[in-house]
């Protein structure tokens, strides 16, 4: 939204945990920033589907589902308010339909649509692993999955933040299980450099001269400093070669085989 002026955020929301006084407290535009509340999975397929429909090709329009892990469909309503206390077998079959039905037509009007979603513990693994509910339309249906796990940080008994670590589950131009860790800070947010330092040695961008890293340039400084002051040391020519090992570090077909020139 700060990039595109005109971009419009749809977002489904299902938790009811998402305000119009928090979306102003992040400095976000509320009159491209909507909100559709939503219980089933039929419901949000209903409505995402017309809403699509209406989106002219030339509109930047990216679309939000949080969450699908608390959707429910028509048949366990229905049982609800029944008092029935059957399982509802219909779940993943509409859970399928609906990611069907919306795939083509989201890629026809160019509108990314992303969702987050609930993990469970796998039962009868040899080794412990998340399996993503829903069944396996949505793993099917989705260009990138990423599953997310967190500790925390803190300073004494105060907790400062998290770090986050991030798994490539699926990707369509990433190396899947590649994982990352970012560094969510409570009073700034995330932080951008996180983890820089450590592609920059490992790329020799930066060089570890002792306790110290050396920049390009020769200058001398420890992790801490650079951490404490990364606009100082992350300029926009470092930022341009972190971005081409990045890209050699986790995209597929990064490294090409030297050709023979005897």
């Amino acid at each position: 939204m700060d990039t595109n002026k005109e971009g419009i955020i749809l977002y489904w929301e299902s938790e009811g945990a998402l305000t119009t006084d928090m979306i102003t407290d992040r400095g976000i535009d509320t009159d491209r920033f909507i909100i559709y509340p939503v219980a089933t999975v039929e419901e949000f397929r209903t409505q995402c589907v017309k809403v699509i429909e209406g989106v002219p090709k030339e509109a930047k329009v990216m679309i939000f589902l949080d969450s699908l892990g608390n959707l429910s469909t028509l048949k366990e309503m229905g049982d609800v308010a029944s008092g029935s206390d059957k399982r509802d077998m219909t779940r993943a079959p509409v859970i399928r339909g609906t990611f069907r039905t919306l795939a083509l037509k989201l890629s026809v009007k160019n509108i990314p649509l992303i969702i987050t979603n609930h993990t469970y513990d796998k039962v009868g693994s040899m080794f412990p692993s998340k399996e993503i509910s829903g069944g396996g339309g949505i793993k099917y249906a989705a260009s990138v999955i990423v599953t997310l796990g967190k500790r925390k940080v803190k300073e004494g008994t105060e907790v400062l933040g998290n770090i986050i670590k991030c798994k490539l589950v699926k990707g369509r131009f990433t190396k899947e299980e590649s994982i990352i860790e970012t560094h969510l800070d409570y009073q700034t947010g995330l932080d951008k450099y996180f983890g820089l330092v450590a592609i920059a040695e490992k790329y020799g961008i930066f060089k570890k001269v002792s306790t110290r890293y050396e920049m390009p340039d020769g200058t001398k400084a420890f992790e801490k400093a650079i951490v404490k002051n990364p606009e100082k040391y992350f300029t926009d020519d470092i930022m341009k070669q972190l971005e081409e090992a990045v890209f050699q570090e986790f995209n597929y077909g990064s490294r090409k085989e030297e050709k023979d020139e005897s």
